[in-house]
């Protein structure tokens, strides 16, 4: 992971500055046998798909179920998990947490 910084500035006058944590690879997308190359290194894909924990979207996620929900996927040797797009979108704690 890399913390960048991103400046925005226009007619020499900084607007705004943002902080991010990225990481930063290669992806490639391999159809047979189905698997990413990720730094040009094979990986193949072992996960779960990831559904509204609840209907109700205030309650759906709290911070420590966002880690326990990580580190489950961890202890099942998962390298990934697909967020289902049926319009509930996961907290930013989520993505940060999945980053790391």
């Amino acid at each position: 992971m890399y913390d960048v910084e991103i400046k925005m500035i226009q007619k020499n006058k900084q607007e705004q500055v943002t902080n991010v944590r990225v990481g930063l690879r290669k992806v490639e997308f391999v159809k047979s046998p189905f698997h990413f190359m990720i730094n040009d290194a094979p990986v193949y894909m072992k996960g779960a798909s990831q559904i509204p924990m609840d209907y109700y979207p205030d309650r759906m996620m709290n911070d420590k179920e966002v880690e326990w929900l990580i580190d489950s996927a961890i202890a099942s040797n998962f390298n990934i998990i697909r967020v289902w797009g049926g319009g509930m979108y996961m907290t930013d704690k989520f993505y940060e947490y999945a980053d790391e």
